[in-house]
């Protein structure tokens, strides 16, 4: 890899051993920069569970804490949605809306169009009824 011979992408498929491969890509790291990664965990995670699925290229991996937001009131079920993150009050705002959502009777979903993004889009239709008898039909972006 330093060399330049193999690219860093092609290791799993040509070695294996996607811990090693992990532990390879950061003494190529500490080599180009002369910084070591001694500080992000290696050990202790399934690097083949995320081969070619969510993460490539990985180096370690990081902790991050668990949140329930619940509940969840979605197409007649009840669901309790786990987030991670570090971002505080994530969890709160989040349980805060699935309240709301559960006070107004839930939430139905429907897919409109099936794709992949790599920015988050989701996209409410809401029928608004205001208190004179007009409806409001909004669409909201996030």
């Amino acid at each position: 890899m330093v060399m330049g011979t193999t690219p860093s992408y092609s290791l799993e498929s040509k070695l294996g051993d996607c811990k090693r491969i992990a532990d390879v890509r950061r003494e190529t790291l500490r080599r180009i920069t002369g910084r070591n990664l001694n500080d992000l965990p290696l050990d202790g995670f399934d690097y083949a569970s995320i081969l070619n699925q969510c993460c490539e290229m990985p180096v370690g991996f990081v902790a991050l804490p668990v949140g329930i937001a619940d509940p969840l009131f979605l197409d007649g079920r009840t669901y309790y949605v786990p987030m991670a993150m570090a971002e505080g009050c994530l969890v709160a705002s989040m349980n805060r809306r699935c309240k709301a959502i559960g006070e107004s009777g839930g939430a139905q979903s429907v897919v409109l169009r099936d794709g992949m993004m790599r920015a988050l889009m989701v996209r409410f239709m809401l029928r608004v009824q205001a208190h004179w008898g007009v409806t409001y039909h909004v669409s909201l972006f996030s």
